[in-house]
C-alpha cells in the first residue's frame, strides 16, 4: 500500500517540477515560482553560491542558495517572490540581472478603463449647461490629466498610485465646486428676498 502510495506521489509531483520555467525578464505573479539559471558554470558545489535580491529602494528583501541545475554543469534557483516592483539579483560572483514582477495582461484592460473615465467626463463636461462652466472647464482638464497614465501603464510598475492621485484630485475638486456652487445658489436666494422685501 505504502508503495502504491509513493509511486502515485511520484507520478503526480514530477511532471509539476519540471512545469516551472525559467524566469523571463518581465513576469506576473501566477507565472512564480520560475528559475533563475546561471550563465555560466559556477564552481561546485552550487549549493556554496548565493543570490541577493534587491528591490528599486536598495533594499535586500530575499536571499537564495543555488542548486544543480541537472547535469549541465549550471545552477539554478527558484524565485519565488511575488509582490509587484522591480528588482535587482545580484549573486556572490558578481552576476547580476533584473526581474520585474508585474500584471503584463491587465494592461488592456486597464487603458481601456482609463478610456472609459476620461469619455464620461468629456461626455459629462458638454452635457452641462452654461451655468456650469467651472465645472465642465474642470472636467475637460481632468480627462486630459488621465491621458497620460495610458504609456505609464507601459513604463511604470505602480501606475494605480498616479491614477488614485489624479482621481482624488477631482474628488476633492468637484466637492469643492459643489460646496461654492451651492452657497451661491443660497446667496442669490437671500439676494432675491431681500429685493422683494424691499419693493
Amino acid at each position: 500500500m505504502k508503495i502504491t502510495l509513493y509511486l502515485t506521489l511520484l507520478i503526480v509531483l514530477v511532471p509539476m517540477l519540471y512545469a516551472v520555467e525559467n524566469c523571463e525578464k518581465i513576469i506576473e505573479p501566477q507565472d512564480i515560482p520560475c528559475r533563475i539559471v546561471s550563465a555560466w558554470n559556477y564552481t561546485i558545489p552550487c549549493n556554496s553560491h548565493t543570490a541577493k535580491v534587491y528591490n528599486n529602494s536598495g533594499i535586500n528583501v530575499i536571499n537564495y542558495t543555488f542548486q544543480d541545475y541537472g547535469n549541465s554543469l549550471l545552477c539554478y534557483f527558484l524565485f519565488n517572490y511575488t509582490t509587484r516592483g522591480s528588482y535587482n539579483i545580484i549573486t556572490d560572483v558578481d552576476d547580476n540581472g533584473e526581474i520585474i514582477v508585474r500584471y503584463i495582461n491587465m494592461q488592456l484592460g486597464i487603458i481601456i478603463g482609463i478610456g472609459i473615465v476620461m469619455a464620461l467626463f468629456l461626455f459629462l463636461a458638454f452635457k452641462l449647461d452654461a451655468s456650469h462652466g467651472i465645472l465642465r472647464l474642470v472636467l475637460i482638464f481632468f480627462s486630459i490629466a488621465l491621458l497620460p497614465i495610458i504609456p505609464a501603464v507601459y513604463i511604470i510598475d505602480d501606475f494605480a498610485l498616479i491614477f488614485n492621485k489624479i482621481l482624488m484630485g477631482f474628488i476633492v475638486v468637484f466637492w469643492l465646486y459643489v460646496a461654492g456652487y451651492i452657497f451661491y445658489w443660497i446667496y442669490q436666494k437671500m439676494m432675491n428676498i431681500i429685493s422683494t422685501k424691499k419693493e
